[in-house]
């Protein structure tokens, strides 16, 4: 089950994206696609490069690989929800992007903290939807 999207948008604006993943040729083809969608993708390669910056920037929306080296994708984004909680306001919407799909899988990532899950490979349509969906 996923949480309420913000509400659709006539006019897209350029929204700051932060896009965690390990893998350089996903990373450049997900910043692209983004770039494409008029969006600025900001490109870290860990869970802990992540946080780090989540923690003195803001994003319009957080594209979160759940399998990287080390401290994976939901270890971050768990880590990354008890953060934004003891700061209290705005929740960043975050969404899994993997090639695990199935139910229960889709249920850990919601587990966690994620507002969606984001199966690869994509579409770029279904990239676009889900962004616009989230921000």
């Amino acid at each position: 089950m996923e949480t309420t999207p913000v509400q659709e948008r006539t006019h897209v604006a350029t929204r700051r994206i932060l896009v965690v993943e390990d893998m350089p040729i996903n990373q450049e083809v997900l910043s692209a696609m983004l770039r494409a969608f008029g969006h600025e993708p900001i490109v870290v390669g860990s869970g802990p490069a992540a946080l780090a910056l989540l923690n003195v920037d803001t994003f319009d929306l957080v594209l979160m690989d759940w399998h990287m080296p080390g401290e994976d994708g939901l270890e971050t984004t768990r880590r990354f929800r008890q953060l934004e909680e003891s700061r209290g306001g705005r929740r960043t919407p975050v969404v899994i992007v993997t090639a695990s799909a199935f139910a229960h899988e889709v249920a850990a990532c919601v587990a966690v903290g994620a507002d969606s899950h984001l199966a690869k490979p994509y579409r770029m349509e279904e990239l676009k939807d889900m962004v616009d969906r989230w921000t």
